[in-house]
């Protein structure tokens, strides 16, 4: 049992008998599932924290995983392993929402302008520093933009269409 820790949750010593083991390993799980809670983590998201471990169950973790999830929850960490980050997902996405704006406003796009434009609208001088709440922001604001801009060249496309036919 070396790898686990030597004190409980509340910082009392764990004595080395099986039945504290289990309080342990079930004040761990209750301690991850109120951080999940806590942080907002959906069930799809915990979902792809347990298939990143290959189990179906959190009850399946070790202490040691237990208690290194719970400190990568509560220091911001990263949790995928070998998968696209969060943050990855978002950039990506963000980069594509501006990308179709460009594209609807009929001007030229690239890695470099798309990360500009990001960065402008944030505040940020760097893409990658750009944290998820901002990237969603901008990602939502440009994909109402890029349907804005849809919308008015269907009316006006329309009205165009009215206007041959009642001349």
């Amino acid at each position: 049992m070396g790898s686990r820790s030597p004190y409980l949750l509340d910082g009392r010593p764990i004595k080395n008998t099986g039945m504290i083991s289990s309080a342990y390993k079930k004040a761990l799980l209750r301690k991850y599932h109120v951080i999940c809670r806590q942080l907002g983590i959906t069930e799809a998201e915990k979902q792809a924290i347990k298939d990143s471990y290959g189990i179906s169950s959190s009850r399946s973790l070790t202490e040691k995983q237990l208690s290194d999830l719970i400190n990568r929850l509560l220091s911001g960490q990263d949790l995928s392993v070998g998968h696209k980050t969060k943050n990855e997902i978002w950039r990506k996405r963000v980069m594509a929402s501006i990308g179709g704006w460009l594209r609807s406003i009929g001007k030229q796009e690239s890695a470099d302008t798309i990360k500009a434009i990001a960065c402008r609208a944030t505040g940020y001088t760097n893409f990658n520093k750009i944290p998820i709440s901002r990237l969603r922001t901008i990602y939502y604001e440009f994909r109402r933009k890029s349907e804005t801009i849809t919308q008015t060249n269907q009316i006006k496309n329309d009205l165009i269409e009215y206007l041959k036919f009642s001349n």
